[in-house]
């Protein structure tokens, strides 16, 4: 029996520092991202608002909204992002799809991005599609490194 109320107070320890490591890391990582301090929207039909635009210095995050006020119905539309460093150097750009826009339709999106160090973007709306977008090197190296740390796994759990 005392075997089992040592096991069970482990146990409920292991649960609370868990709980604990959760809460803390989620309050540390929130506390990492800062606004990003100039988001242009382009366009005025359809309606785009940004509500919150912010980044850490390797990825982030806008969250906003797009309203159809046009007179019609607009069909598979995209939210585009360009993202910009200090000296306004282009960075890159991401997109979002929205999909079909009735008369006087709202959604809300978030669009998640993996850029380092922005400092402003311009959000604008296209219909155009969604370019094909190539690894970087650095997607490159971290995918050889979990396929060699995956093949070595299966390695040792094969002999």
């Amino acid at each position: 029996m005392g075997t089992m109320n040592k096991f069970f107070k482990y146990f409920i320890c292991f649960v609370l520092l868990f709980i604990f490591v959760t809460i803390a890391s989620y309050f540390v990582v929130r506390n990492t991202y800062k606004a990003i301090a100039k988001c242009e929207v382009e366009g005025e039909r359809p309606k785009i608002s940004i509500q919150e635009a912010k980044a850490t210095s390797i990825n982030g995050f806008l969250i906003g909204t797009v309203n159809n006020n046009t007179l019609g119905y607009i069909s598979d539309l995209k939210v585009k992002a360009d993202f910009y460093g200090k000296t306004g150097t282009y960075l890159g750009s991401e997109y979002l799809a929205l999909g079909n826009f009735k008369q006087n339709e709202t959604k809300e999106f978030r669009l998640n991005f993996k850029f380092n160090k922005i400092e402003s973007c311009k959000v604008s709306l296209t219909e155009e599609d969604i370019p094909a977008r190539e690894m970087t090197e650095e997607e490159r190296t971290k995918l050889r490194q979990h396929f060699l740390v995956l093949t070595l796994v299966t390695l040792i759990l094969m002999t």
